[in-house]
């Protein structure tokens, strides 16, 4: 994505200020339900990691990029206004037996309930996951692109919940909010680097951007 001006980005994005803009003061909090449903984007956007197979099957492929399941475009960040968080815990069999994805389910009673009727329990995990339905916008002329997930787990787990913390301290409509969406890198307690997300809010939907969100 190219550099911006401060100028740019506000005829693109509205006025990074802390008070709510005037039209959207009849909608606050809306959209902060943690409301479930029907996918609306079918796109997955993914965190590259160094043991990430698109390493090796996408070319120019780096460990930090994120990457478009269906489009196969790669990204170093992307805008993004945030619709709603799903909240998920999904049973995985532990990678050193295979891997593989058993279920996924609304609160993490069912999902143990599901993992301890398994023939073999001790192979399953249980992992809570937030599933961030997104809007992604240009960078440049700020027009949609279309929907999105982001899919947060682990590790994740920390830039996710402060990210949610952010949207609703804003108290504002929740798509309302422009987001760009990277990476930073940090170490695990392994002492092994790797990829984790950094978000950053880069002002409120301009007046335009919001009636069309």
């Amino acid at each position: 994505m190219a550099n911006r001006d401060k100028g740019t980005e506000v005829s693109l994005f509205g006025d990074k200020e802390e008070s709510l803009p005037s039209y959207m003061q009849d909608d606050r909090g809306l959209g902060n339900e943690n409301a479930s449903g029907a996918a609306l984007a079918t796109p997955q956007i993914k965190l590259l990691q160094a043991l990430s197979p698109e390493l090796r099957s996408v070319e120019g492929a780096q460990v930090g990029q994120l990457y478009d399941n269906v489009s196969g475009q790669l990204y170093d960040s992307i805008i993004v206004a945030n619709l709603y968080l799903e909240v998920a815990f999904t049973l995985w069999k532990k990678r050193d037996l295979g891997g593989g994805k058993e279920g996924e389910f609304l609160t993490e009673a069912e999902a143990n309930a599901a993992r301890n009727n398994l023939d073999r329990p001790d192979d399953y995990i249980v992992q809570e996951t937030h599933k961030h339905y997104l809007v992604q916008l240009d960078g440049e002329s700020g027009d949609l692109i279309g929907g999105c997930i982001v899919y947060m787990k682990a590790t994740q787990l920390s830039p996710s919940r402060a990210w949610n913390t952010e949207i609703v301290k804003k108290n504002g409509p929740r798509f309302a909010s422009i987001w760009e969406v990277s990476h930073k890198m940090e170490r695990s307690k392994r002492n092994e680097d790797y990829a984790n997300y950094a978000i950053t809010m880069k002002g409120w939907a301009s007046q335009e951007l919001y009636a069309a969100l």
